[in-house]
Formats: C-alpha cells, sequence, structure tokens
C-alpha cells in the first residue's frame, strides 16, 4: 500500500507543480500587465516595497515585481537592454521558466539544491532580475528529490518488512 500511495502521491506532486508553474505565470503576466498600465515615470520612480503595497502582493512576489519593473522601465529609457531581457521579451516567462529548469536539471538536484541563488545566476549566466524563476525552480527541484528519496525510503522499508517476513515465516515452517 505505502508503495502504490507513494507512487500517487509522486504523480500528485508532479501535478502540483504543474499547475504551480502554470499559477506563478498568470501572476507574472498579471504583475507584467498591470505594470505596463502604469505611467513610465509613477513605475520608474516608485520604489519596489511601495510597488508592492500599492498592488497587494506579499514580499514573495519582489522578484517577480523587480524584475517586470526593471524591464519595463529599461524598454521605454534609452538604457541599453541585456540579452536576458531582451530574450524575456521575446518568449514568455514560462518558458524562460522552463529554461531554467532543463538547464539546472542538467547539473543534478544534489548540486543545485546545495546551491545559493547567486551561485545559479552566475553559472547560468542570466541577469540578477531573474533571480526569483531561478529560486522558484530551485524549490521545484529539491521537492523532487525529497519526493524520491521518500520513494526510496519506503521501497526499503518494503523490502525489509519482505526480508523480516520471510525470516518470520521461515522459522515458523520448521
Amino acid at each position: 500500500q505505502d508503495k502504490l500511495c507513494a507512487e500517487q502521491e509522486a504523480l500528485m506532486m508532479r501535478n502540483a507543480q504543474s499547475e504551480a508553474l502554470e499559477a506563478y505565470g498568470i501572476i507574472w503576466s498579471e504583475i507584467w500587465e498591470t505594470l505596463k498600465s502604469w505611467s513610465h515615470d509613477k513605475l520608474c520612480t516608485t520604489k519596489l516595497q511601495d510597488l508592492l503595497d500599492i498592488l497587494g502582493f506579499p514580499d514573495a512576489l519582489d522578484g517577480a515585481v523587480e524584475m517586470a519593473q526593471n524591464t519595463i522601465c529599461g524598454i521605454l529609457s534609452v538604457e541599453k537592454r541585456s540579452a536576458e531581457v531582451d530574450f524575456l521579451l521575446e518568449s514568455s516567462f514560462i518558458e524562460t521558466i522552463k529554461r531554467i529548469y532543463n538547464q539546472l536539471k542538467e547539473y543534478g538536484t544534489d548540486f543545485v539544491c546545495g546551491a545559493k541563488i547567486h551561485e545559479l545566476l552566475d553559472l547560468l549566466g542570466v541577469d540578477d532580475r531573474l533571480d526569483s524563476a531561478v529560486k522558484y525552480v530551485q524549490d521545484k527541484l529539491c521537492a523532487e528529490q525529497e519526493a524520491l528519496m521518500m520513494r526510496n525510503a519506503q521501497s526499503e522499508a518494503l523490502e525489509a518488512y519482505g526480508i523480516i517476513w520471510s525470516e518470520i515465516w521461515e522459522t515458523l515452517k520448521s
């Protein structure tokens, strides 16, 4: 039962992660559309904490709001945009998350789960404004690793239970 339930739990976790990724994309789109509708002066001169307060967003979304603010202000100003910002503008935020996910997955969860966000940003060669996206992916990869370790522990416990049961059975038979 534990083995079957663990597989079901892993499937539910993958579905939950997919739903969380979609929800993050929706939130990102809402932030993007809201900030795009503001005047350039208002958006580019408002401090991040004030933006969060005005929008009614929790502090946990500060990276996404800051990234949107920096991107929009960079677009509307004469400053040269970075390649990461160009990439972000050319593709959807979800595609950016998927790209980061695939890149970090190649490094292995042991490394990714033990690394600091700035180390991962440097490794990926992306702008600091993508820190919330990298953190989100790191959290998802580490949650997957934890679920896999739990399944392995449950399998080992089931195997040990089978060994003990066999020993009891053999003892009773003799």
